[in-house]
This record gives C-alpha cells, structure tokens and sequence, in this order.
C-alpha cells in the first residue's frame, strides 16, 4: 500500500472511529438524542392529534413507500417546467415519506427484509428522477451529473462484483454524506434561481451562492470517490489474505 493510500486509510479508520462513538454506537450522545427526538416528533405527528391518530390506522410502512415511489416523478416535471419553489417544497414533502415508512415500520411491527429492499430502492428512484431534472434544467450542473452517476455505476457494478467473492466491505462511513452534499449542492442552485428573480439582490450575493452550491456538489463527489477508493483498498487486502 503507497503513502497516499495509508494516509486515506488513517483518516478512514480515525473519522469511523469518531462516528461510532458519537453517532452509532449504543447510548451515544449525537445518535440517541437525534432518534429520541425525531421519534418523539413522529409520535405527536401521528398520535398526538385526532387527524394524526386516522392517518396512523389507515397507513402502513409500505403504504407511504408506495407513496413516495408513485410522486417520485414530480419534483422533476416541476424542475424541468421552471417551477423551481414548488419543485423544492414537493421534494421536501415526498422526502419526509422517508421518515414516516421507518417510523411506521418500526411502530406496527412491520419491518421485513423486502420492505427494506424496497424502501431503499424507491429512494434511489427518487433522486434519481430528481437528479435527471437537474440534469435537464441546469446546462453548467450537467458535468457534476455526469461524473456522480458514473461513480455510482461503479459502485453499483463493483458491489456485485463484491457480494459475488464473498467479500464484505469495512463499513466507510464517509460515504453516508456524499447525498447531503449532494442536496445541498443542488438546493443552492435552486435559492439562486430564486434570489436572481429579485432586483435588489447583488450580483456578487448570486456568484457566491453559485461557488457554494459547486463546492457542495463536488465534495459530495469526492466522497463518493473517497468511499470507493477504501473499498477498493480492503478488497485487495482481503485477496492477499486469501492466498
């Protein structure tokens, strides 16, 4: 293994280390009060209230899955028609479908393997659909696109090619913020298609906005490259061991 590839192995370990003790390690600070407190929303959202109550009786996990993957199409139709504050306001919503199929699932017993298959695959469906509005929307964020689907289809070919040795990657939890990044990134460029409607904000205001919104979408790539990059890493490890 070069320098390079210790150096990003350093930080991989260092930075999983950090999260586990933080986020996903039982009893942790950041991760139980996060849970605690989007639980206790949810609860209120669904239990709390006579609306809320009709809602959690009608509704199931799947139900709300079914749900975002039969919307899924209209944050995109919006982004390609210029509607881009509905388009926001539409992700947003389909998005928090997101949070209530865990909660459901979790709430009603209805957690199944297939269900989280399919709940993982409607996501992608999502963004996907999503993605493609930008794609077709924004001539200057086309590159960006590009570049973010092709690594996934890396990822997409090189964890067949994994499962099919028998190979099970050490978990990279950096690869968890690409999407922030990601969102984040294309939510800037939305804010300044919107600020640019108003006279009174300066060019120098937009220009900023524009830098942020790349910078964004290109440190979600980064990731993206950085998770498959480790994997590739302990892959070649893990041959070495097998012979």
């Amino acid at each position: 293994m070069n320098r390079f590839a210790r150096t990003m192995e350093d930080l991989r370990l260092r930075f999983t280390i950090w999260w586990t003790a933080h986020v996903d390690a039982p009893g942790c600070t950041l991760g139980e009060e996060h849970m605690r407190r989007k639980d206790s929303a949810l609860e209120w959202m669904f239990l709390g209230n006579p609306i809320g109550r009709i809602v959690f009786r009608i509704m199931s996990a799947n139900a709300w899955t079914w749900t975002r993957l039969v919307c899924s199409p209209i944050p995109m139709v919006l982004i390609i028609t210029d509607r881009i504050l509905l388009a926001c306001v539409s992700f947003v919503l389909i998005g928090l479908t997101d949070l209530f199929d865990g909660w459901f699932a979790r709430r009603k017993n209805q957690v199944t393997e297939w269900g989280e298959w399919f709940e993982t695959r409607v996501d992608w469906v999502f963004l996907l659909l999503s993605f493609i509005g930008v794609f077709v929307r924004y001539r200057d964020m086309r590159p960006f696109m590009l570049v973010a689907g092709a690594l996934e289809i890396v990822r997409a070919i090189g964890g067949k090619h994994l499962r099919e040795s028998r190979f099970t990657p050490h978990p990279n939890q950096s690869g968890k913020w690409k999407m922030p990044f990601f969102v984040g990134g294309i939510g800037l460029r939305f804010i300044h298609d919107l600020v640019t409607d108003f006279a009174s904000v300066p060019p120098l205001a937009t220009g900023i906005v524009v830098l942020c919104c790349y910078a964004c979408v290109t440190t979600g790539i980064a990731l993206s490259f950085y998770s498959l990059f480790m994997h590739l890493c302990d892959f070649r490890a893990w041959k070495r061991q097998q012979r």
